[in-house]
């Protein structure tokens, strides 16, 4: 029981049935709730940017994950995501500097790297090693 009602409180009182999968609805009404009580943190910026990514508003997601960034810039993962989130609005250069981020932060980064690479093999306009 004690399990539960530490569940409640950390979720905002609003336990999923058991099996039910998270929704990026879900996850941003979790991040808000966080937010409302601490806007400076960080881990509810990311995931309310990762809930609006999910539901297809990527211009917020965008803005919502810089703001994380800026609260706290060790977040390789954040920047692979607004990578991909720019390459989806067409911002190559933009994407480019977030992916290069990404592996200053972590140089072990297989998700940066790939996103890099394959950003690269796109501008080049196919697969480089077919050639």
């Amino acid at each position: 029981m004690a399990s539960r009602r530490r569940r409640r409180r950390c979720n905002g009182g609003s336990p999923r049935p058991p099996g039910e999968p998270p929704t990026p609805a879900g996850a941003q009404t979790r991040a808000d709730a966080a937010l409302q009580i601490a806007p400076d943190n960080a881990d509810a910026q990311l995931l309310r940017g990762y809930a609006l990514a999910g539901l297809q508003d990527v211009d917020t997601a965008v803005s919502t994950l810089t703001t994380a960034l800026d609260l706290n810039p060790l977040r390789p993962d954040a920047y692979v995501n607004v990578g991909v989130l720019e390459v989806a609005r067409g911002n190559v250069d933009k994407a480019e500097a977030a992916f290069s981020i990404a592996l200053q932060r972590d140089p072990h980064s297989v998700r940066a790297a790939l996103a890099l690479a394959t950003l690269y093999a796109g501008e080049l306009g196919g697969d480089p090693t077919s050639k």
